[in-house]
């Protein structure tokens, strides 16, 4: 009976709180509230990419996404993590998104979700060609990072404007990018980033519901990346 008692409580607990868990600020309310979602924006194409009007990337458009499925409007706030991330902090902004990964020294002060794509760094190369070694090798780039990647396997980086023009390979890349060309993984393993958005802290209910619709959101983010026009570097 007294097993019972407890079940019933508890039931009765969960339908009075059907939002469950709470935010500590009632972020979610607010953007409800307000009809709008701030959303600070750090330049990282493709995640995100300054343009003359609208910003682009991947990680706008799934913001835009959400967003609409909220029924609200994102108000874009451009600027580097340094002044983002602080608003962030104290509640001025909503979410923070530019390609952040996991491994964000701000995750100690700001909330993230947890990582909704992992994104893997390898060499491409034409189907059926074989590498063993990279080793004094030339591999083209397309930005600094990943060219530090390449050194670190003691290749020679050398930077292209395009990734179109590395069709032939090897081209260091992401997993999806290295698809979207034709090439084949030639299986060095670079570098992997662990793709978060970053949220006020303490804003569980935002987490929870934003970390829900990007894991529906999952199998269209490489298409979504390889939509995305390609930035000169």
């Amino acid at each position: 009976m007294f097993r019972l008692t407890l079940i019933i409580a508890a039931l009765a607990f969960l339908t009075a709180c059907p939002d469950l868990p709470a935010d500590q600020h009632g972020t979610l309310q607010h953007i409800k509230d307000t009809a709008k979602m701030r959303v600070g924006l750090i330049e990282n194409p493709p995640w995100v990419i300054r343009m003359a009007g609208e910003p682009a990337g991947a990680e706008v458009e799934l913001i835009r996404r959400f967003a609409s499925q909220m029924g609200v409007e994102p108000e874009w706030h451009w600027g580097g993590e340094a002044n983002l991330m602080p608003a962030l902090e104290n509640y001025e902004l909503d979410a923070v998104i530019g390609g952040l990964s996991d491994k964000t020294p701000w995750s100690t002060r700001v909330g993230v979700t947890r990582y909704y794509f992992s994104e893997k760094y390898d060499v491409g190369v034409p189907a059926g060609t074989k590498m063993e070694s990279l080793s004094g090798k030339e591999v083209s780039v397309h930005d600094a990072r990943t060219a530090g990647y390449v050194r670190q396997k003691r290749a020679v980086p050398v930077m292209v404007d395009s990734v179109q023009n590395s069709k032939d390979g090897p081209l260091a890349a992401p997993d999806w990018q290295i698809a979207q060309l034709g090439l084949a993984r030639a299986g060095f393993d670079l570098h992997s980033d662990r793709h978060v958005i970053a949220v006020p802290p303490g804003e569980n209910q935002l987490v929870k519901r934003l970390e829900e619709f990007l894991s529906s959101q999952y199998g269209e983010i490489p298409e979504l990346l390889a939509a995305q026009p390609e930035v000169p570097r």
